[in-house]
């Protein structure tokens, strides 16, 4: 043991400044691993978001497209002729060559589809027929689309239903289409490989990204740096298919340098502060250490775990030592341009693409809100459901453009109609759309029905097809009640029995739905 007496003040002073430097040196490499590791575990997390948001939203793409090749198809004299001597007579000669026919001229929008399958069924959903090709699939309908179809009733034998589903070649995805218009047929599933559009995920999140089948089968693969830099972290986003079961492996690869680069900036700073401070008594060292660097960082690295957690809206606390503050700040800016991509791609998928309304499913997602906000409140809530007059005849007048146009300027319409803030307008599907008005009674909805109408009537679209009127116009089925009538679910079906009725009085009309309790 070293005695006092021959301990100088000079020697106390080194050995505690050395120890002390150490101990900081230690304390200093181990904080700044778990702020890294902090770091970019948020940054995978928040990645890997955007590559799942991006990859809804290009199955959302597909959707739509693979819905334009099925209606354009059923839409074709030669398929319904055939699918007609089919039902009647058992004759499937004409249906097969139908459904063989895009395969063997092509198909409008071929080069943005990998097309595998075209197949027929009755209302019973019982196989009719199938193109003739290499491609074998398991027979009848996937499970998780025939039990979405299934036992559907009324107007929804009229919607379509997708589904991506796991064959025995790999992940597939199936829209089931229905034949025949409002007088259903039978109906028309047109199946596609999603592996080919999944490579749009790169585009969206503008980074390189790999697809791989859960068999670890390389299907597609984004333009990449000739190799992998050091800079560059790799991200993995498992897409489940409609069942839950594991579709595809999308592996991103993330430029993390600027942060990279900040992270040893600051580190580096830090330990040459502490080796200046070496001099400092270890009770000075440790007070101004735990003041200044460990709490600190205890709260960056909370901050860090909630936006780790999915709230993006979390910032890094400025409130600390400069050089932490450089870090916070490129910390903050790029969890503010992560937040600011994801909120891109979800208005993307919150708007019909066609007529710049709410989409069906952001319309679904608003009236559950409202409807739980008018339980709370007992305030009114009213819905319009509105149909375009004759648009089939319409469409087959003035070509698919034309519908197309006819559907943006109903749409301009609405949304003149809806300006307050909380007025929901949306595409409701096909030619119906909806308008969801919270605090509104029957005669405020009626109003507004009255208005739309009368936007239409000064329109004067030209609608030389229509049995009842040059004009364009529409019906308008109206339903209003509060928490104690009835329930979503009901407020829905009343105003779509009174535009069934607005339509059987004879078109360009307005039906209030009948208060029956």
């Amino acid at each position: 043991m070293i005695s006092v007496e021959r301990l100088s003040l000079r020697d106390a002073t080194i050995g505690i400044a050395l120890v002390s430097g150490l101990v900081a040196v230690a304390l200093l490499g181990f904080s700044a691993y778990m702020f890294k590791s902090a770091a970019f575990d948020s940054q995978q997390k928040s990645v890997a978001r955007v590559i799942e948001v991006a990859s809804l939203e290009v199955l959302s793409q597909l959707d739509q497209r693979v819905f334009a090749v099925g209606t354009s198809l059923q839409a074709r004299p030669e398929f319904r002729a055939g699918l007609e001597r089919k039902l009647a007579s058992g004759e499937d000669a004409g249906l097969l060559a139908a459904l063989h026919e895009p395969f063997v001229n092509g198909y409008v929008g071929a080069g943005q589809l990998d097309l595998v399958k075209l197949r027929a069924y009755d209302l019973d959903l019982v196989p009719l027929a199938q193109n003739a090709s290499a491609v074998e699939l398991p027979p009848g309908l996937p499970p998780v689309l025939r039990q979405r179809a299934a036992g559907r009733t009324g107007a929804d034998r009229l919607k379509a239903v997708s589904a991506l589903w796991l064959s025995p070649r790999g992940p597939l995805y199936s829209v089931l289409l229905p034949v025949g218009g409002l007088q259903v047929k039978g109906y028309l599933e047109a199946v596609v490989d999603p592996a080919y559009n999944l490579g749009a995920v790169a585009q969206m999140t503008r980074m390189p990204v790999s697809v791989f089948g859960m068999d670890g089968r390389l299907l597609h693969q984004s333009a990449a740096p000739a190799e992998t830099k050091d800079a560059d972290l790799p991200v993995t986003y498992v897409l489940p298919a409609a069942d839950g079961q594991s579709a595809f492996r999308l592996v991103g690869l993330d430029d993390v340098t600027q942060l990279r680069a900040e992270v040893w900036r600051t580190t580096a700073m830090l330990l040459a502060g502490i080796v200046l401070l070496g001099g400092l008594a270890a009770m000075a060292a440790v007070v101004f250490l735990n003041r200044f660097l460990f709490l600190p960082l205890r709260g960056m690295q909370a901050d860090m775990e909630r936006c780790a957690g999915g709230d993006l809206s979390a910032t890094v606390n400025r409130r600390m030592v400069r050089e932490f503050r450089v870090l916070a700040d490129a910390f903050n800016l790029m969890a503010q341009q992560l937040a600011a991509r994801i909120e891109e791609l979800r208005l993307l998928s919150c708007r019909d693409s066609l007529t710049s309304l709410s989409n069906r499913h952001h319309f679904d997602v608003a009236l559950a809100l409202e409807w739980a906000r008018v339980r709370r409140t007992g305030n009114w809530l009213s819905l319009l459901i509105i149909d375009i007059d004759h648009f089939k005849l319409y469409n087959d007048h003035y070509g698919h453009l034309g519908g197309d146009e006819c559907l943006r300027a109903v749409g301009r319409v609405l949304a003149g109609v809806a300006r307050r803030p909380t007025d929901i307008a949306a595409r409701y599907g096909g030619e119906e759309f909806a308008i969801l008005l919270p605090d509104t009674a029957a005669d405020g909805a009626y109003g507004i029905a009255e208005a739309i109408q009368g936007e239409m009537a000064r329109l004067r679209l030209p609608h030389a097809a229509s049995p009842t009127s040059q004009r364009v116009t529409v019906c308008i089925g109206i339903a209003s009640c509060s928490a104690a009538q009835c329930d979503s679910a009901q407020l829905v079906a009343a105003a779509d029995e009174a535009l069934y009725r607005a339509k059987h009085r004879g078109r360009n009309r307005i039906a209030v739905a009948e208060n029956e309790g």
